[in-house]
């Protein structure tokens, strides 16, 4: 829970720079195709920095999305409580490895 003024503003402060560095990893990726010209052998390398932009794009709107519709939900509580109970680390580390895991599908996919 938010408990006062200054713990929600540190938290939108963390919020800021997080989505600031992946706004920056996307444009770095994006950019890259323009800069360097790939020849035919690595044109790969193309549809791999586009593919990898948009699921960086979508796993930080889902931040935004998730914040916006359960403010009250603090993941860093979740997690020191995770740490407590050897059960409870079990299912926060599943739940790591199936949002990573999303991504890498939802990559391939766009690759396809």
């Amino acid at each position: 829970m938010i408990e006062t003024t200054l713990d929600f503003l540190k938290r939108l402060w963390v919020d800021i720079q997080r989505l600031f560095f992946l706004f920056l990893i996307v444009f770095v990726l994006s950019i890259i195709d323009v800069v360097f010209k790939f020849s035919e052998q690595y044109a790969f390398l193309t549809a791999v920095c586009t593919s990898t932009s948009i699921v960086l794009a979508v796993a930080g709107i889902s931040h935004i999305a998730r914040r916006v519709l359960f403010p009250q939900i603090d993941l860093k509580e979740f997690a020191r409580q995770a740490l407590r109970e050897p059960l409870s680390s079990a299912i926060v580390f599943l739940g790591i490895c199936v949002v990573l895991s999303t991504f890498i599908v939802v990559n391939v996919m766009l690759l396809s």
